[in-house]
């Protein structure tokens, strides 16, 4: 997975799409899980969203000012979801 800047607010995450040998399956969908670690006011606040998509990218954007996002993605099989990968880490600046 990697991760671009868009503005100070907005990132595009991509990731490699999962093989049907990998994934034991065609790939229905994609869950990202972002949560927020910390940001200028408090530290690990444990506030987290999930979005769902059938591509292999996605635009985060409305991310808060000074703040430290982690970001991970799984894959969804008919049989259910497969393990979050490996999390990155995403930084927002001050204004």
């Amino acid at each position: 997975m990697s991760s671009a800047e868009v503005n100070y607010t907005t990132f595009r995450i991509t990731w490699a799409a999962l093989s049907e040998k990998v994934a034991r399956g065609v790939i229905k969908m994609y869950q990202i899980r972002l949560f927020l670690k910390e940001n200028c006011t408090s530290a690990q606040s444990e506030l987290y969203s999930r979005f769902n998509t059938t591509t292999t990218n996605m635009v985060l954007s409305g991310l808060s000012i000074c703040a430290k996002y982690e970001v991970s993605v799984r894959g969804y099989t008919a049989v259910g979801p497969g393990p979050y990968s490996r999390a990155i880490i995403l930084q927002t600046l001050g204004k």
